[in-house]
């Protein structure tokens, strides 16, 4: 009898683990409308914001920019979305002072949380110019809306 009560609470137990593991993970958020995300890097912070749609998982980034560097033409951004994890990349260019072309591709990766709101993760950004490229990266905080 012991070992049937036991057995019985064990089950019931890790029935209860299961269900509360199950509720931090997004399983059908749309991630569909504006975004802002903050990246830091040491002391520097800034500021990106985008619109994104979230067609079943596939997302199109669009109307990105950094706030205060109106100077950079981007293009449409792509990433995935599936459970929490996301990624996205974008990129654009612009001329520096020296009419050389400036290419650059941001990589963004991370988690968004149960609300389809909030999330963390990082960037890392990636520059050519001339052959040269110059990476840098951070973390990134994301919010909708």
């Amino acid at each position: 009898m012991k070992k049937k009560l036991f057995l019985l609470g064990l089950v019931l137990l890790v029935t209860m683990f299961l269900v509360g593991c199950s509720g931090g993970i997004i399983t059908s958020s749309n991630l569909t409308g504006n975004w802002t995300m903050t990246n830091s890097s040491g002391s520097s912070v800034t500021t990106s914001k985008c619109y994104m749609n979230d067609s079943s998982g596939n997302l199109t980034i669009s109307n990105f920019y950094v706030v205060n560097q109106s100077y950079i033409n981007w293009n449409t951004g792509y990433g995935t979305h599936s459970g929490s994890s996301i990624t996205a990349t974008v990129n654009g260019s612009y001329t520096n002072i020296y009419y050389q072309t400036v290419s650059i591709v941001v990589y963004f990766e991370g988690t968004i949380n149960s609300s389809g709101i909030y999330g963390t993760g990082t960037w890392v950004e990636t520059d050519t110019v001339s052959g040269n490229i110059y990476t840098s990266s951070g973390s990134t905080v994301f919010v909708k809306g």
